[in-house]
């Protein structure tokens, strides 16, 4: 069991929620330190660019809450139709993860996407790559619960949005076998992280991600995990 914790644990490492680190020259922030969860909340220098369809600049990104709080607005008319098509693509990745159907992910993002996992994964382009590169990792654990949170839509213009979704990865290194038999704590991770994406809808109406940055808020584990990643090093 310790080996096979001790493997879990190494192969989260390369699943995507290593925290993405923003660069300096965010927009909105030209001058501060790096953005994300970590970067103080630096007062904006000027007036942030946008995108040529309005949208607040999040791409490529990460870029720091206190921008996305700066940039977003409570539309009096919210197009509800478009907002709701993407918050069930997001509930569509979700499902995909958690039930190991990679493919069903070319519901999700475009084909010449870009995913910024952050290290050690890096970027990854195209969503081929992104079917590719996540079973390995999440084939070490027996299953996955990621649960969406707060959430944020902004339709930029008819063709285009943005959207920030706060989420919680729930990793189990042991089966369920029923309220009986409740899992132990020392064999659960817990990530909490922001999804920051980018869309575009498709021909058919669609609405799929061009750009998506994943953002590390913090990671729980408890002590006998703990224990064994530090055995690692």
């Amino acid at each position: 069991m310790r080996v096979g914790l001790a493997l879990g644990l190494a192969a989260l490492a390369a699943f995507p929620v290593t925290l993405a680190e923003p660069p300096n020259g965010l927009p909105g922030r030209p001058n501060g330190p790096p953005g994300g969860p970590q970067g103080p909340p630096t007062a904006p220098n000027g007036p942030p660019p946008t995108t040529s369809f309005g949208c607040p600049e999040i791409s490529p990104g990460p870029v720091s809450g206190y921008y996305l709080a700066e940039q977003f607005e409570s539309p009096a008319v919210p197009d509800v139709t478009s907002i709701e098509a993407i918050r069930q693509t997001m509930a569509l990745y979700a499902l995909a993860i958690d039930g190991r159907n990679f493919e069903a992910l070319r519901k999700v993002f475009t084909i010449d996407t870009r995913a910024n996992y952050s290290d050690p994964i890096g970027v990854l382009n195209g969503v081929q790559a992104i079917i590719d590169t996540l079973p390995p990792g999440l084939a070490n654990f027996v299953s996955t619960q990621h649960h969406l949170g707060t959430q944020y839509i902004d339709i930029c213009s008819p063709n285009s949005a943005v959207s920030v979704t706060y989420f919680q990865a729930t990793h189990f290194f042991t089966p369920y076998n029923g309220v009986a038999n409740p899992v132990d704590g020392s064999q659960v991770l817990i990530d909490r992280a922001q999804y920051q994406d980018v869309w575009a809808r498709q021909g058919d109406g669609s609405w799929r991600i061009t750009n998506r940055n994943l953002v590390r808020m913090v990671s729980l584990a408890l002590p006998l995990a703990m224990n064994l990643v530090c055995s690692l090093y």
